[in-house]
């Protein structure tokens, strides 16, 4: 046996036989949801999408940890929430964020939905586009394109 390995003569290990029993077994406890994929063809088999995204959470948990105070944890998690809805809406984060802090002094309070990320392609196309290539000027708030039952 190779020591630094832990394979036989043949290349198999303790491990090898007991997989298929395993595999079965997960098969039988995930059955409810693998009926489903086969019911639905546009569902994925598997969850990578999911993980990955969830992977940036974890990475960054042991970070977050050093915020300094609730308030800057708070803080900072409205900035993540803004992000992700942004790539949510395909929205450059980045962009998204300049031109909203530039816009966001001369924006009417009542108004201030527009300027989220799921409003914010019709908001920013009732902009001024010089305004918006402007990196220093006021910007001209246009009539409302939206309408907000309250």
């Amino acid at each position: 046996m190779h020591s630094s390995t832990g394979l036989g003569k043949r290349g198999s290990s303790s491990k090898a036989a007991t997989w298929p029993p395993r595999a079965l077994g997960y098969a039988v406890n995930q059955e409810q949801e693998l009926r489903r994929v086969l019911d639905d063809g546009r569902l994925p088999l598997d969850n990578t999408r999911a993980e990955r995204s969830l992977r940036k959470v974890v990475v960054g948990r042991k970070n977050w940890m050093f915020y300094g105070s609730d308030a800057h944890a708070e803080s900072a998690a409205a900035i993540f929430s803004l992000v992700a809805s942004c790539r949510l809406h395909g929205i450059d984060p980045q962009q998204y964020l300049d031109e909203v802090m530039r816009v966001l002094p001369y924006w009417p309070k009542e108004r201030h939905l527009e300027l989220a990320p799921k409003h914010w392609a019709v908001t920013r196309s009732n902009l001024n586009p010089v305004e918006l290539d402007t990196w220093l000027c006021p910007f001209t708030v246009p009539p409302a394109a939206l309408n907000f039952a309250r």
